[in-house]
């Protein structure tokens, strides 16, 4: 046992690692410090602690951490733990100073855990911080390679290409379809009503069957790929807006920065990836498509597509679609970008939106 003096308990993390406050929406501004102190009531356990941040404009992957524990009361402490996201990082028994690294670390907001040991008691102190990337996005254009027809009255929600047919999801309650169409005309060569007047939204295919979320009715249909005809159906507890695949998993985005990473079995989340660039989290991540292992994301009401590491959560590129739409076929009912599909044989992407009169084969640039 070790008799320590603690009246102030001060960590104070160095470098340019990552804060945000328990709240992940407040951003940590530029040269200021942050002292966040709380006054912890535990039988033998009386003390003060605060964390400090200093001249920190925002936290990135890779930064160091620095951690340092000033104690300077009598108090017996047996043992000092921190666990970083429920992982234990550090046991501390008689050196209190350590130094960790981000770099492995993902995007998004860190739980960040320490545990106070003293004789039989124990007190636990939570905070939370955001880590932000450490890559700047690339700007990215778009060359228009081919336009095709597009049913103008589709308000389109989730996308796919498989085998030479182009498959569409369509949303809005009492008129949500889906649909399979021939993309050099725009046919629609089968199609059938969502049940239950639900809100369709993305689509995914995943071994040989038809995936189709909806918004905020929480089910998830399972559909044969040649019929249409459901086949099964799942609950979850989030709004659903796009969904993709890898070999293994569905990804899912609900409006938020948040993707969630699905079991196709039954439709459980198994992990969910947060997705930030360098300054700020991306919300409003509507449809998605994976394409070569990354995760191409509408950005819900705007012209952008983002590029994100699944690995990480990174933005590794925006890609600006801006005037991709000529403003003559531009109508009142006409609504913003949505909709990417990847024709992986040929390597074609394309791309549309709510009630567009157009479906375009791009390439970006």
């Amino acid at each position: 046992m070790k008799i320590l003096k603690l009246t102030t308990f001060i960590v104070i993390f160095f470098a340019s690692f990552f804060l945000n406050s328990c709240n992940e929406n407040n951003d940590v501004s530029n040269n200021q410090t942050d002292t966040n102190t709380q006054t912890v009531n535990h039988q033998a356990l009386n003390f003060n602690f605060s964390f400090e941040f200093i001249n920190q404009k925002q936290y990135k992957c890779g930064d160091s951490v620095s951690i340092s524990f000033d104690i300077t009361d009598t108090i017996k402490i047996d043992t000092i733990v921190l666990f970083v996201n429920d992982i234990l990082e550090k046991k501390f028994t008689n050196n209190f100073d350590y130094t960790f690294n981000t770099e492995n670390f993902r995007v998004g907001v860190q739980k960040i855990k320490i545990i106070v040991y003293s004789d039989d008691k124990q007190k636990t102190i939570d905070k939370t911080v955001t880590l932000f990337s450490d890559i700047t996005p690339k700007n990215v254009g778009y060359k228009v390679i081919n336009s095709y027809n597009h049913d103008p009255e589709a308000y389109t929600q989730g996308l796919f290409y498989h085998e030479g047919t182009l498959y569409e999801s369509t949303g809005l309650e009492t008129r949500s379809s889906l649909r399979k169409t021939k993309v050099e005309t725009g046919e629609i060569l089968n199609s059938i009503i969502i049940p239950n007047n639900f809100f369709g939204e993305g689509i995914a295919l995943f071994n040989n069957k038809i995936y189709q979320i909806t918004w905020q009715d929480h089910v998830a249909y399972v559909l044969d790929k040649e019929t249409l005809s459901i086949i099964a159906e799942f609950n979850y507890s989030t709004e659903g807006w796009g969904i993709t695949n890898d070999d293994t998993h569905l990804y899912m985005s609900d409006g938020t920065n948040n993707i969630y990473i699905i079991e196709p079995t039954n439709f459980s989340i198994v992990d969910k990836i947060q997705v930030f660039d360098n300054e700020k989290k991306i919300m409003y991540l509507n449809e998605l498509e994976m394409i070569n292992g990354l995760i191409y994301a509408n950005v819900y009401t705007t012209d952008f597509i983002v590029v994100i590491d699944p690995a990480t959560g990174k933005v590794l590129e925006k890609i600006n679609l801006s005037g991709i739409l000529p403003n003559s076929l531009k109508t009142p009912s006409t609504d913003v970008l949505n909709g990417i599909a990847y024709d992986k044989q040929n390597e074609r992407i394309f791309i549309t939106g709510k009630n567009w009169a157009r479906l375009f084969e791009v390439e970006f640039k």
